[in-house]
């Protein structure tokens, strides 16, 4: 299965985030719509002080760091801004092994309104608890075909590991694409390492990588855990919905310029190996910005193809 195109591929990848609570999938949006929504809804929030209470020995430089990116930003008044800061504030603790860490009702308080906005003081609770490590990291595969996902960008609930004698990681490997041996080293964590979520993250980003490489653009990958508060340790065993690897299948170029549709024909030869990361370079080579959303991608599931177009004769060339 080496055989494929030498470009990286981005899989489309339900991405993960690591809390120790079920986290419910959500329609994925833009991040960019949604604040120019707020923008356009919400007052401005003037925010004065962030200040985490409890008992923390998280590195103080880690927190003023994080203090300093979230007083610099633009924030406004919907009902859910201080909640988003909690959350944030969760991902910096996770990120130095405090896996169960919890955020105790953010206390935000407004003291002032003015042309400026609302001015406020944030206070969130902190519990940190334990810091855990990573006891290991198997990989089995999985078929979330039927799932709840709304989205391939959906984010997965993280789930407790079910325990059955029929369901060996290892074992179970021998239908993943790839041996587990390749998959666990893109994993930048070593068993028994401080569990770091921003790691696992660049696991994930990793594997996506590597099986859009081979045309597997519907890999969903699903986390669950086990946790040993005992010996403060999390095993994680990665379900991987593989899919099937996706070919190209037509590619229709209509241009002004007949060479340019031969670059296409051969950049984009029919019955290979499909890859985001390979098509996305391809455009960005071969035409120009302004031009890059003529071109349209068209998925077929039953045959496992992706149709290519490219229609630039309504526009305008630049002179080459």
């Amino acid at each position: 299965m080496r055989d494929g195109p030498a470009f990286f591929v981005g899989a489309g990848i339900a991405c993960l985030l690591l809390l120790p609570a079920p986290v419910s999938a959500q329609r994925s949006h833009d991040p960019c719509s949604a604040e120019k929504e707020r923008e356009d809804s919400y007052p401005p929030i003037v925010l004065h002080d962030l200040k985490f209470d409890g008992k923390l020995a998280i590195p103080e430089s880690d927190l003023q760091e994080f203090i300093s990116d979230v007083m610099q930003r633009k924030l406004y008044a919907d009902p859910e801004w201080f909640d988003r800061i909690a959350e944030e504030a969760r991902g910096l603790w996770q990120s130095r092994g405090y896996f169960k860490v919890l955020m105790d009702d953010p206390e935000p308080q407004i003291f002032s309104i003015d042309s400026a906005g609302h001015h406020a003081f944030l206070t969130i609770r902190v519990n940190e608890g334990p810091r855990y490590r990573l006891k290991d990291i198997h990989f089995r595969k999985g078929d979330f075909a039927e799932s709840n996902l709304e989205t391939a960008d959906a984010r997965p609930a993280l789930r407790k590991k079910r325990s059955s004698p029929d369901q060996n990681p290892v074992s179970a490997n021998l239908r993943l694409a790839f041996p587990d041996e390749e998959l666990r080293r893109l994993v930048p964590l070593q068993d028994g390492d401080i569990l770091r979520v921003d790691q696992i993250r660049e696991g994930l980003d990793a594997l996506k990588k590597l099986y859009g490489a081979y045309g597997y653009i519907n890999l969903v990958v699903i986390p669950n855990t086990e946790v040993n508060d005992e010996k403060r340790t999390v095993s994680i065993t990665m379900e991987l919905d593989e899919g099937k690897p996706f070919r190209i299948g037509r590619v229709e170029s209509q241009n002004h310029d007949p060479a340019l549709d031969r670059a296409f024909q051969q950049a984009f030869p029919s019955g290979t190996l499909f890859s985001n990361d390979a098509w996305e370079a391809g455009i960005k080579t071969l035409l120009p910005t302004f031009l890059a959303q003529q071109a349209s991608l068209r998925k077929d599931e039953a045959n496992g193809t992706v149709d290519i177009t490219i229609d630039t004769r309504t526009c305008a060339l630049p002179d080459r």
